[in-house]
């Protein structure tokens, strides 16, 4: 059985109208189907089952019904009569699409029973053997099942659209949802975000505060620990002016710097030195003062002079390393930076000692 002949039969066979025969023969037919006709054969049997749904059965009336089933018996050549309990005679000579005809109008009219069609064996036979597209029950039910099935493919096309479209929508909100979370939540770091800041500037300050706070009280402990040294040398300053033996040499400006003075304050019993300077310039940054003691013609290094101005008080850290009876002069040179054994810069200032 082809595939035209299988869907013909199948679209009979749906609608009830086989003969015994004939549906033993599709129904073999259908065991060996391939997938296409039975997915063929499934569409037509939902379709005929949504027929009866389609329409609503309308009984005519009785003279209605018989002139139509004699004008139909007249243009095929067959007789039509009615018992009084709905029992339909036929008569019929013609071709099988005549008897189709009769039998799809008699199912529209919901007539109880077809009986006594009277046609040869070998029409019968014909007819019942293979079912053509030319019966009008045949042909009304192949485009009937073909609009069914598109319109059942586009119900469910429309319904699968709209589900989609409910799942898009709803996704949609979702991540509408998300994207306003997700901006809040950038909002909020934003705000942290100026909050660190201000905190970070605020502990800036703090820092810059404390490093200021630190600076000056480092300052002020200099600053105390220079009062404490100066006291201290104050006080030392203040024993040694009162000792019994003390001497004062009075040094002059050399031709480097001649305005320079200076007094050199010493004590023999003590053998502590002070030399207090004024009007000399602050030495470069890679030279220093030197002061020296002349023992005749030999000058011993008394030690650097820590110039802190052109106006200083300065303790000889060495004191007096030249006997005093035989200390003749003080000279103070400008030499190379921390001092020399040999004096070799020239002489600043100088002063002979008198005993």
């Amino acid at each position: 059985m082809d595939h035209e002949q299988f869907e013909e039969m199948c679209a009979a066979y749906v609608l009830g109208i086989l003969s015994p025969d004939e549906v033993l023969t599709f129904e073999r037919a259908l065991a060996n189907a391939t997938t296409e006709q039975k997915e063929v054969f499934t569409k037509m049997q939902t379709t005929a089952r949504h027929l009866p749904l389609s329409n609503e059965l309308v009984s005519p009336n009785e003279e209605v019904k018989s002139k139509i089933m004699n004008q139909i018996g007249a243009n095929v050549g067959s007789t039509y009569t009615q018992s009084n309990d709905d029992t339909i005679e036929i008569s019929a000579t013609k071709s099988p699409s005549s008897l189709g005809a009769i039998l799809g109008v008699s199912k529209l009219f919901n007539f109880k029973e077809l009986k006594n069609i009277n046609v040869d064996s070998q029409l019968i036979n014909k007819v019942y053997r293979k079912l053509h597209l030319d019966r009008p029950i045949v042909a009304l039910s192949v485009p009937l099942v073909l609009l069914l099935t598109c319109m059942i493919l586009y119900f469910e096309q429309e319904d699968i659209r709209a589900e989609y479209g409910n799942k898009l929508a709803k996704q949609e909100q979702i991540l509408s949802a998300q994207n306003m979370e997700l901006q809040d939540t950038k909002a909020r770091f934003a705000d942290l975000e100026i909050k660190l800041q201000q905190q970070d500037q605020k502990i800036a300050e703090l820092d810059k505060r404390s490093t200021e706070t630190t600076q000056m009280m480092a300052a002020k402990d200099k600053e105390m620990s220079d009062m404490k040294v100066a006291t201290a040398q104050g006080q030392e300053m203040m024993a040694f002016m009162q000792t019994t033996d003390l001497k004062v040499a009075e040094l002059k400006g050399m031709t480097p710097y001649p305005q320079g003075r200076a007094k050199v304050m010493f004590s023999p019993k003590s053998k502590m030195v002070y030399i207090h300077i004024t009007n000399v310039p602050i030495p470069p940054a890679n030279k220093d003062y030197q002061l020296w003691m002349m023992e005749g013609s030999k000058a011993v290094s008394a030690g650097v002079l820590p110039m802190i101005a052109g106006n200083s008080l300065v303790k000889v850290t060495m004191g007096m390393v030249v006997p005093t009876n035989r200390l003749s002069a003080f000279i103070v040179t400008l030499e190379p930076k921390g001092g020399v054994v040999k004096a070799t810069g020239p002489a600043f200032l100088k002063g002979n000692v008198k005993l």
